[in-house]
């Protein structure tokens, strides 16, 4: 309320109300005689409805500063039944006007006081309108009530201020665009526009539903990217399956270009469809690459590092400093690479108890070993130890495209396969983590970055 009053005490709007009072004063700006706002039932029902087409909230602001009655009604709670009769009684109507021609005794007088009243009654009805409409267009672009409240109601027919007073001239003045012209001649301008996207609800209830029309994801792209604008390019509403297909290609388009590993086999058709594991797997790659620190702190990797690492083994009491000493090394680094580090030494430190040798995060977990390990490190009832080779073999390729493996004979990726197919089957009965690893070539590896997010 203070900053509206300010607002509307502001030199802009003060001179906006000096002209717009003085141009209904002197006629310049007038309503036509057969539209009386008092007698003609029609004028009334179409300047309410009108009026009705702006939120409720935005509406009682506006009336409120117009009308000058908060102090009156603060306490009014906001229907449309209380907003429509404070329209008809004190927008359209003016009570003291009306008493002092009728003197209480009728609701209209007769003769030259009835003419009177009625052109009174329509330049107060016009000049209130006409503050409303410009006051609740500079209050919006001020977003005096926040920035995701819309100004019009998302069934109205009329979207913006300009349109608003295009209808009051086409209603009460016969002339099409006559307001508009008037006021800007004076340098009064209307600028606010509500577009379907000011009107979109980006709220989510179901990943399979939700996502489908690829509006939600782009909004994530922009608050995780703080650079993209491709929300502006996003087709609303999406009526038709084709929309949604140029909407979801627009934003896997622009995740690749934003370097978001471990997509490259989601399609358009994935999301759309409500495939659970892809829209997942989008989700968890697009928000760890922006944001892995918060889906992943270091200090929550050290602490188990620590954890593990104080555990009464052989191999831990051995690497246990040089553990510690490693994180504190990556300290001063950016922080996916000490979170890189810190994730290297935690597979270590508990592949090593597997006799799994871990030198990096890329050729080190092609063979699915490595996962294997960690798997039941953590679920030995869910993995046991005797379903998957406890040493990892040493691989070779060569040439014919058979790999040797110990002193059997395998045919190249055989063995690779079966570890890493028993380690993803596992983790999918954990529930809720997405295939992240679906294309995993042993012979020729990801990016380190792929095996971090993952």
């Amino acid at each position: 309320w203070d900053t509206a009053i300010l607002l509307f005490n502001s030199p802009e709007m003060k001179a906006a109300r000096y002209t717009i009072e003085t141009s209904v004063k002197s006629g310049r700006l007038a309503m036509k005689s057969d539209r009386n706002v008092i007698s003609n039932v029609d004028v009334q029902e179409k300047l309410t409805h009108l009026i009705l087409s702006y939120s409720s909230r935005w509406l009682q602001l506006g009336l409120e500063i117009v009308l000058l009655f908060h102090d009156d009604h603060k306490h009014m709670k906001i229907t449309k039944k209380s907003l429509k009769n404070l329209i008809s009684q004190r927008l359209l109507s003016e009570p003291s006007t009306v008493l002092k021609y009728t003197g209480g005794r009728c609701k209209t007088p007769s003769g030259n006081f009835e003419k009177e009243l009625g052109e009174r009654v329509q330049c107060h009805a016009l000049t209130k309108i006409l503050l409303l409409v410009v006051f609740l267009d500079a209050a919006k672009e001020k977003r005096i009530l926040g920035k995701d409240q819309c100004l019009f109601n998302k069934s109205s027919s009329v979207k913006s201020s300009r349109e608003v007073l295009e209808s009051i001239s086409t209603d009460c003045m016969g002339v099409e665009g006559l307001i508009v012209k008037h006021l800007e001649r004076y340098g009064i301008f209307v600028y606010h526009v509500q577009n379907p996207l000011d009107e979109y609800e980006f709220s989510i209830d179901n990943l399979a539903v939700d996502l489908k029309d690829g509006v939600r994801l782009a909004k994530m792209i922009e608050l995780l990217s703080h650079n993209s604008d491709i929300l502006s390019v996003m087709r609303i509403p999406t009526d038709s399956r084709e929309l949604k297909c140029q909407n979801m290609g627009i934003v896997l388009k622009t995740l690749r270009g934003l370097g978001v590993p471990n997509i490259s086999d989601i399609t358009s058709t994935h999301i759309i469809d409500g495939h659970r594991p892809r829209i997942l797997q989008l989700l968890w790659a697009t928000v760890s690459h922006f944001r892995l620190p918060s889906v992943l702190p270091p200090s929550r990797i050290e602490r188990e590092i620590v954890r593990i690492a104080c555990l009464k083994t052989r191999e831990n009491i051995k690497m246990r400093y040089e553990t510690l000493a490693l994180g504190q090394r990556h300290e001063e680094e950016g922080e996916y690479e000490r979170i890189a580090a810190l994730l290297l030494e935690w597979s270590r430190i508990i592949c090593c108890q597997y006799n799994v040798a871990v030198k990096d995060l890329m050729n080190s977990f092609t063979d699915g070993t490595a996962f294997c390990s960690l798997i039941h490190f953590y679920h030995p009832m869910l993995l046991p130890k005797k379903e998957f080779l406890g040493t990892k073999p040493i691989v070779q390729k060569i040439s014919s495209g058979v790999a040797v493996v110990g002193s059997s004979c395998l045919k190249s990726g055989e063995y690779e396969s079966q570890n890493l197919s028993l380690a993803k089957g596992r983790v999918s009965k954990l529930g809720g983590i997405p295939e992240l690893f679906a294309g995993i070539d042993p012979f020729h590896p990801q990016q380190e970055k792929s095996f971090v997010i993952g």
